[in-house]
């Protein structure tokens, strides 16, 4: 993605070489010998039109895709808090988070707080507990792979529809 969008896509993702995004960057090998990713992202993208994508399912794949990779690069500093060490957002990742919320579009302080907090109900009342900057990170971990799980949900499913039409009409 990184490699085959055009400049001003990319601008409009707000995003710029792969070595940039840690869930890519984090092997170290980011180009394969004999492979262009530029061609193979062009094959994708004309797969998806073939397959009806209009412009706004396609751009909605490319946000989510992006909000993922900047996620990625979150980074959260341990604090002092009321119950022992806490995680707090660095002051470098204001930006990403703008960049996430703005592609996610979600408020940016409710993305904060799902990334630092957790909610918890007993006996029908619900609190916040501060996370660790651990457990802050594996929870932003886990919330870029749901939301990146939801993409592949999505496609699975357009997929399985369109090859259920296909079958009708062969058997018709």
């Amino acid at each position: 993605m990184c490699a085959g969008l055009n400049e001003k896509t990319k601008d409009f993702l707000k995003l710029g070489d792969a070595r940039d995004y840690a869930y890519l960057n984090s092997s170290g090998c980011i180009k394969i010998d004999g492979m262009d990713d530029k061609e193979e992202f062009e094959d994708v993208e004309a797969a998806l039109t073939n397959l009806g994508f209009g412009d706004d399912e396609r751009t909605s794949m490319l946000k989510i895709s992006a909000a993922v990779l900047h996620l990625g690069n979150v980074i959260f500093e341990s604090i002092e808090g009321e119950s022992g060490h806490v995680s707090k957002i660095a002051d470098s990742s204001s930006n990403g988070l703008s960049i996430i919320s703005s592609l996610l579009g979600v408020d940016v302080n409710d993305l904060k707080r799902v990334l630092i907090q957790r909610q918890i109900t007993l006996r029908g009342e619900t609190m916040s507990v501060e996370l660790s900057k651990e457990k802050a990170e594996h929870g932003r971990d886990a919330f870029a792979k749901k939301i990146y799980g939801f993409l592949n949900i999505f496609l699975t499913y357009i997929n399985w529809k369109y090859f259920k039409i296909i079958k009708i009409f062969i058997f018709l």
